[in-house]
């Protein structure tokens, strides 16, 4: 995309020579020609500063995963387990959860909706009860669909659950 945006800004500056040239051709180089060449200038760099803050801003929003996964040790079945993911904005832009999702039923999560500023925390709390399938070493995932540089965190609760 990059490329494609260098290619239009290249057009551009094209377009603002042949413009300039046709204008001091018809106004014989009066004053108006320094006033178009000038105001012809500005919105060149303009346009070229505008376009690095829109690049930025495309690129996604840097986040720090506080704790990606969470060994909750031995549980017995029937037990809920609790934990709060945290993720850190690290950028100068908004972090913002679009949605979460679980690998099962047994797994259920809740999280912050509203934006988070730079150096804010979002946090995504989970609550996970053991079925009767999951007696022994288990892997659960959680995926955090967001607008940061990869779209999406994925976290893990593992442990082993035992017996009553």
């Amino acid at each position: 995309m990059g490329f494609l945006v260098d290619m239009n800004v290249m057009g551009f500056v094209n377009i603002s020579k042949m413009l300039t040239t046709l204008i001091v051709k018809r106004l014989k180089m009066g004053k108006t020609v320094y006033v178009s060449l000038f105001i012809l200038f500005g919105l060149l760099f303009s346009c070229g500063k505008n376009r690095d803050i829109n690049d930025a801003k495309t690129q996604g929003v840097k986040t720090e995963l506080i704790n990606k996964e969470h060994f909750f040790g031995k549980a017995k079945f029937g037990d809920t387990i609790n934990h709060t993911f945290l993720i850190r904005n690290m950028s100068n832009y908004p972090y913002k959860i679009n949605k979460v999702g679980t690998s099962c039923g047994c797994t259920t999560v809740s999280f912050t909706k509203n934006n988070i500023e730079r150096g804010g925390y979002a946090e995504i709390d989970v609550s996970y009860v053991p079925t009767s399938d999951d007696i022994g070493s288990i892997s659960k995932s959680i995926v955090v669909s967001d607008n940061s540089n990869m779209g999406f965190n994925t976290l893990y609760i593992k442990g082993e659950i035992i017996k009553k």
